[in-house]
Parts: C-alpha cells; sequence; structure tokens
C-alpha cells in the first residue's frame, strides 16, 4: 500500500487509496523541545510539540480519517488544549479521528485521546487524569494565591469540559476523580467512557517505576512524571485459564491421571529416584513444586507491596497534619522530592534552616556594626556657657526665690 512518509519524529503517514491518515504522538507534551543541560544541545527522544503536532494536522487536513497512536504521560496542558481543539475542528470538518493508547495516556494526554471520536485501549493500557499543577518559586501574599487558585480552578473546567465531551460524565464527577488523580486501566476507562473499545488481544504493556518513584519505564522508553504521584501499584496485562474448548482440553491433558511402572511410589525416597523410575510424574510433580512456590511468590509481593503502600500513605498524612506551619516549598520536597522524608525529618530539616538563618543574621550583624565603627563615636560635651552648667540644688532653689521676690515687688 503506497504510503507518502512526512519526516518527524511524529512518523506520520496517509494512505493515498482510502485517504487514510497515521499519526504518532510519543512522548511527553511540549511547546518546544527541550535543551539538555549538560550538553546545551536539544534533547534526543520523543516529544510531542504543539507546534509541530498542528503542522501535521495542517498537511493532512483533508483526510477522511485519522488514527493516532498514542503514548505520553502529559505536560503543557497549554499545548494539549491546542492539539484538543485542532482535532476537534478535524473531526468538524468531517475526519472521523480514532485513537489507540499503545502505553498510557495520563494528565495533558488523556485530554488529547479525548479529542477522538473512538479510542481503543488494551487491558494493559493506563489512562490517568488529575487536576492542574503550577509549579512556585519567590514570594506570594494571600491574595495572590487565591487568584492563583482561581486561574487554576478555569484551567480544570476547561480540562473536565474536554472529558465531558468524551464521556457524558457531569463537570463535577470529573472534578472529583481529577481531584483524587484517578488512574483507570483500559478495562475501567471503558466502564467510565474514557474509551470506547477494548482489545483483548493486544500487546502486553511491559511498565515498571523507576526505583526513585520519578519516572515510569513504558515498553523500554523514559518517561518522567514530572511532579506527578506514581501510582501505588501499576496493572499488567494478565492471560486468563481456559475454561472451556480446546484450551480446556490441553489443559486437562496436562493434568490427566499418569500411569506408574515399576516400583510402588512408596519405595521412592526422592525426586531423583522419581525422574528414573517415572519421568512423567517427576516433571509433573515440579509443575506443581513451581506452581506453589510461584503462587507463594506472589502472596508475599502483594503482602510486602500492601504494607509498602500503607507505610507511604502513613508517611504523607503525618506530614500534612503538620504541613500548615510550613512553606508549600518544604512540604512538597519532603512528600515528593529527591530527599523525600518522614514528618519528624520534615520538622527537623525546618529546624536546622531555621538556625542557620538565625546564625547568619547575627554574624550580618555584627559585620555592620564592625564595618560602621559606632564604638568609636563618643558622647557630644556640653557647651561651656553659663546657662548650661550644672548647678546644685541650693542654687535652682535660690534662683526660684529670686524669681519669685521680683514679680512680687516687681523689680
Amino acid at each position: 500500500m503506497p504510503f507518502n512518509r512526512i519526516k518527524s519524529h511524529f512518523a506520520a503517514a496517509v494512505d493515498n487509496k482510502t485517504e487514510t491518515a497515521e499519526i504518532k504522538m510519543y512522548g511527553n507534551v511540549v511547546s518546544k523541545r527541550p535543551v539538555d543541560w549538560w550538553t546545551g544541545k536539544p534533547a534526543e527522544g520523543d516529544f510531542i510539540i504543539g507546534s509541530e503536532v498542528v503542522k501535521k494536522l495542517e498537511e493532512i487536513s483533508g483526510c477522511k480519517k485519522l488514527n493516532i497512536r498514542l503514548n505520553s504521560l502529559g505536560g503543557d496542558v497549554h499545548e494539549a488544549i491546542l492539539i484538543h481543539n485542532r482535532l476537534r475542528e478535524m473531526a468538524k470538518n468531517g475526519t472521523e479521528i480514532h485513537c489507540s493508547v499503545d502505553g498510557v495516556a495520563m494528565s495533558a494526554g488523556s485530554m488529547i485521546m479525548c479529542a477522538a471520536d473512538k479510542v481503543t485501549v488494551t487491558a494493559s493500557s493506563l489512562i490517568m487524569i488529575h487536576k492542574s499543577l503550577t509549579g512556585l518559586c519567590g514570594w506570594y501574599n494571600g491574595d495572590d494565591l487565591i487568584k492563583l487558585a482561581e486561574e487554576s480552578g478555569q484551567y480544570d473546567r476547561v480540562i473536565a469540559a474536554a472529558y465531558r465531551r468524551k464521556t457524558g460524565k457531569t463537570e463535577k464527577e470529573l472534578l472529583d476523580m481529577m481531584s483524587e488523580e484517578t488512574y483507570m486501566p483500559g478495562e475501567e476507562a471503558v466502564e467510565k467512557g474514557f474509551a470506547d473499545e477494548l482489545m483483548e488481544n493486544g500487546e502486553k504493556l511491559e511498565i515498571a517505576a523507576c526505583a526513585d518513584k520519578s519516572a515510569l519505564i513504558v515498553n523500554g522508553g523514559y518517561f518522567p512524571l514530572m511532579g506527578l504521584k506514581c501510582p501505588e501499584s501499576i496493572p499488567m496485562a494478565e492471560e486468563s485459564e481456559p475454561e472451556s474448548g480446546e484450551g480446556a482440553a490441553i489443559e486437562n491433558e496436562k493434568h490427566k491421571e499418569v500411569k506408574t511402572v515399576g516400583k510402588d511410589l512408596k519405595e521412592i525416597k526422592d525426586l531423583k529416584e522419581l525422574k528414573a523410575e517415572n519421568p512423567e510424574l517427576a516433571a509433573a510433580v515440579e509443575e506443581e513444586i513451581k506452581s506453589a512456590c510461584l503462587k507463594e511468590q506472589e502472596t508475599a509481593s502483594g503482602e510486602a507491596a500492601k504494607k509498602a503502600a500503607e507505610a507511604e500513605r502513613k508517611r504523607i498524612a503525618e506530614i500534612d497534619e503538620i504541613a500548615a506551619i510550613y512553606s508549600a516549598d518544604t512540604v512538597k520536597e519532603a512528600k515528593y522530592g529527591d530527599e523525600a522524608c518522614t514528618a519528624a525529618e520534615m520538622a527537623y530539616r525546618a529546624a536546622k534552616e531555621d538556625a542557620k538563618r538565625g546564625e547568619d543574621y547575627l554574624r550580618n550583624m555584627q559585620r555592620d556594626n564592625e564595618a560602621s565603627k559606632a564604638e568609636k563615636v563618643t558622647g557630644a560635651a556640653l557647651p561651656d556657657d553659663t546657662q548650661y552648667a550644672v548647678r546644685t540644688e541650693e542654687q535652682l532653689m535660690q534662683d526660684a526665690r529670686d524669681t519669685v521676690g521680683a514679680m512680687l515687688t516687681g523689680k
């Protein structure tokens, strides 16, 4: 089938015969390609760049159908709004838009997803929605923060409007889900209206969190979470056991009774002898042992994950209990920073910072005092004038008598 390739990391293509276009959107949503901090050169990797997407959409604007292959942790909400609205404009002009979530569609990525008329996911796809985030640096008063909160609320309503068109849910329902930072595997996304079709036989999604929980590895690709909370458990595709039909027959065949020959089983002392006497039975025993061990490991792993999740929730809750007396930056660093810590450690760090600032203040005051040479300044001498001369109490009383006498005698 002939394709006209459009040179870009979006890997866009158009089928001239069917007037069907396909565009791959992989990576974080950004306004321009980031610059590598160390080299000063454009960062390598895939990014969903708003201006480039718009350009590609203009090139394929006449197509009858557009297929989007999506895999994104999100990013800049402004660029997501731009891409969403241009896709809806294409749909209004007659283009049928279909989005396949190849990996994840989170945050701004989920907003782009919801611009499609039809969304297809697999059991291992992951969708996430949340309220808009704002990074702060500097000093703000209460009015500034209230205004910022109001602006953030308007962004949330815009995002919810995109979800509302797709799901049919009310604004309140969606805002509540966004406030909870809701993660939905493929099947749940279909149930809640964010997706339309679940492909049972889709490729298994290989997804895992980095050790510091700052990024996800999705099908071998590195996706930084950019401040978002790492989900406590990442859903993985699971194969269901056959219950009937050909699959069940094969499974039953594996577990059918194995006839024994030669020695009585009671005479066999270990697995080695069993293998020599009855290889088929030995293989079946080994399989059962492995299965039992695997289930035990899975149970232990699940319990460990549950305990870790409970410990993390407790840590966050304890920080929230005392968060009001500390700055927002201190609380955020304690919760999600590179050196995340407990509430007690946060309080200790803040106390150390306060002590250091106090020492710096006293040290600066001492330096200022020494620089001013104030200790060398002496008091001013009294003028050499009799009216300012120091007089005794008796002399002052006599002056008073003389003054009164003069007033009485008129002299």
